[in-house]
């Protein structure tokens, strides 16, 4: 019960996926083998959605049990074919995945540039350091020769 609550949710069960999305009532599901993209199962479970809501609308909240099943098979077969055997999803993925490593590099440069930062601040403060003491050392300096001086 907890589950069918939730909007979105997958169950795993062997070596299948079990995905569902629940909304108004009414429960979109596929089972899937456990290799096939979580992420292309919802894209193919709101699409189903998206069809059905425009197909059926309000008529689907009073219906009966696989009321719909006959206008409906010929949709569902359809997008399945879509869903498992374009290559345009396989394009998708592989897009992702070069956008996920993209990611992933713009990460490390932001780091490597956020540790320059770093490195940068503290070489401006101990140059800010350096210059005090060598203000130090001069004004230091420049007494010892005057006293050393007055005393000659």
């Amino acid at each position: 019960d907890l589950h069918l609550k939730m909007a979105n949710f997958t169950l795993s069960h062997n070596s299948y996926l079990f995905h569902y999305i629940s909304e108004n009532g009414i429960i979109y599901l596929c089972i899937t083998d456990d290799v096939f993209e979580r992420a292309r199962a919802f894209m193919f479970l709101n699409e189903i959605k998206k069809k059905f809501t425009s197909m059926f609308g309000v008529r689907a909240d009073t219906a009966i049990a696989y009321a719909m099943n006959n206008e409906f098979s010929p949709v569902l077969r359809t997008k399945i074919k879509v869903f498992t055997e374009s290559k345009e999803f396989d394009s998708i993925s592989k897009v992702n995945s070069e956008l996920d490593e993209l990611k992933n590099i713009m990460v490390r440069n932001i780091d490597d540039i956020a540790s320059r930062g770093e490195n940068l601040q503290l070489l401006c403060e101990k140059s800010d350091n350096l210059t005090a003491t060598s203000v130090s050392f001069r004004t230091q300096s420049r007494n010892l020769q005057r006293s050393l001086f007055g005393k000659m």
